[in-house]
């Protein structure tokens, strides 16, 4: 991953951008997905520090691309999810999509609710990234592991 992390930003102005792109992808048009997914891409690849990336999958360009470009906004937004982080996804009746991702060394989840999976997932995602690269959900001795956080 190190090899795709392009220059870092500074870590004020990374912050403001994740959650710019949490709030945007709750409230996204379904049409705009694939911009916003590939934004988020372009942002985790500027990480200041790869530690604020725990629990993230960093998948080539190129790999998301081709998923966008046949249409699998879905699968696009689940390949940043690493096998260790918990991921709940749901849809509502009134059609919205809920996410909640559960970090590894988080001590709670991060859950948004969008117009698509992939947007719900995106914006749960970088909620969870922000309130762990704040410090607001270390956990310390004696959390559950995020495996169990989401039961």
């Amino acid at each position: 991953m190190a090899d795709r992390i392009h220059s870092r930003l500074d870590w004020a102005i990374w912050r403001r951008r994740l959650d710019r792109i949490a709030c945007d992808s709750a409230i996204a048009d379904p049409r705009d997905q694939a911009e916003h997914l590939l934004a988020f891409l372009d942002l985790i690849e500027q990480a200041p520090e790869l530690s604020l990336l725990e629990g993230v999958i960093v998948p080539g360009a190129g790999v998301l691309e081709k998923a966008l470009a046949i249409g699998a906004c879905e699968s696009a937004a689940l390949a940043f999810v690493a096998p260790e982080t918990g991921c709940m996804i749901s849809r509502g009746g009134d059609g919205f999509h809920l996410a909640s991702i559960a970090l590894p060394g988080s001590a709670a989840e991060a859950s948004a609710q969008a117009a698509t999976m992939a947007l719900a997932v995106l914006a749960a995602l970088a909620g969870a990234i922000g309130d762990l690269a704040s410090g607001s959900l270390r956990s310390g001795l004696g959390t559950p592991p995020a495996s169990r956080l989401l039961h």
